[in-house]
């Protein structure tokens, strides 16, 4: 506070003196920014080595145990777990060790017999693949179908060692100083299997026949094409009398009446759309039908609307055929009087009675001639009367 109490004193005397005096602040202190610890990233794990081996050859216990099969070069992940049980040569290991596997329990043995000893034991010989040993528990485990009553053949196991190494081959070299083979000479890489193609669809079983002696199937109705938009159905066609249809004059509507709107449905004003003229037809021809099979028919009247119903009266039976008339002894100047008889056709079977012959009016009768009388010749006279009337 001392020093700061001349200011305003020195500060009035600068500006007395024309001298202008400028204060600043400090600046603000710069933030501090803590750099956070290294954290320890472990190193990325080594790439598994690709090791190259000539042929069949032991499997280190580590990787699995048991015997390799194949028989030609190929790459493995692994280095031999002993190197003087290999030979090297361009860039391949090559088995020249003893076969010494282990064995737990029974089981058969190459050329036939059985082996029956329980625990684990070792043999000079490794098992053939895929029969029933499995490697468990550090050798291997005989599971398959043979046993000691029922040994397998001598043809089921054959066994061969594995082939020699090649003559050039030299003492195998250590892991860090092992180099692998030139790429022309190494096996090519397995290849993925094929897709499989997706199965056929199953064929569809034939169409079963018919037993001998049933009836043919029936066909599918045929739907007849709608009309063309625009225009109206065509109305059902009228079946002719005696075949299902209508008889004329018994049903439907006269000549130039109009139908009643509670028959057809057809309110005043009412237009019809595209389809109201088949309906009209249709609606007639049912009504008439339904009439005709409770044995009624609608008479015209002699107004517009809907006649009444009468019971329609029996039918005559066709008349039979009138036999010939005899010929007369003179032929005669007057006509028949009698009308040529039609023959009935009589309707088939199922069909609607046919409705009865209209008979025609009967023609107007000629005027007949009087008949003409005949002259009668006189008598013959007699000689006698001659001789009288003298």
């Amino acid at each position: 506070m001392r020093r700061l109490a001349p200011l305003p004193a020195l500060a009035a005397l600068a500006a007395l003196s024309g001298c202008t005096v400028a204060v600043t602040s400090a600046p603000p202190p710069q933030p501090v920014y803590e750099v956070p610890p290294p954290v320890y990233e472990p190193p990325p794990a080594p790439l598994p080595p690709e090791v190259y081996y000539g042929g069949q050859h032991l499997v280190p216990p580590a990787h699995g145990g048991g015997w390799c099969y194949v028989a030609g070069p190929h790459a493995h992940d692994y280095f031999p777990d002993r190197l003087d049980w290999y030979v090297f040569d361009d860039g391949f290991y090559f088995w020249s060790g003893p076969v010494a596997l282990p064995y737990v329990g029974g089981h058969p043995m190459p050329g036939g017999g059985w082996c029956y000893v329980s625990g684990p034991h070792r043999h000079d010989y490794y098992p053939p693949p895929d029969v029933g040993f499995v490697w468990r528990g550090g050798g291997y485990v005989y599971g398959g179908a043979w046993t000691p009553a029922r040994p397998p053949p001598r043809s089921w196991w054959i066994y061969a060692p594995p082939p020699p190494p090649p003559r050039r081959a030299v003492s195998a070299p250590p892991p860090p100083a092992y180099r692998p083979p030139p790429p022309a000479v190494r096996p090519a890489p397995p290849r993925p299997p094929p897709p499989q193609a997706a199965p056929p669809p199953p064929a569809r079983p034939p169409p079963a026949s018919a037993p001998p002696g049933a009836p043919p199937p029936a066909a599918p109705p045929s739907v007849p094409a709608p009309p063309p938009p625009g225009r109206p159905a065509p109305a059902p066609a009228a079946e002719p009398p005696g075949h299902g249809g209508t008889p004329p004059g018994q049903g439907g509507t006269p000549h130039g009446h109009q139908p009643s709107p509670g028959d057809h449905d057809q309110g005043p004003g009412r237009k019809d759309g595209a389809g109201g003229t088949a309906d009209r037809a249709r609606e007639t021809v049912d009504r008439a039908r339904e009439l005709e099979s409770q044995g009624l028919r609608r008479v015209p009247p002699p107004r517009p609307g809907p006649g009444p119903l009468v019971p329609i009266p029996p039918r005559d039976p066709a008349p039979a055929a009138a036999p010939p008339a005899p010929a007369p002894a003179a032929a005669s100047a007057t006509p028949s009087r009698r009308p040529p008889s039609s023959g009935a056709v009589p309707a088939p079977s199922g069909a609607a009675p046919a409705p009865p012959p209209q008979r025609a009016a009967p023609a107007a009768r000629p005027a007949e001639k009087p008949a003409e009388k005949k002259k009668e010749p006189p008598p013959a006279r007699r000689k006698g009367d001659a001789d009288k009337e003298k």
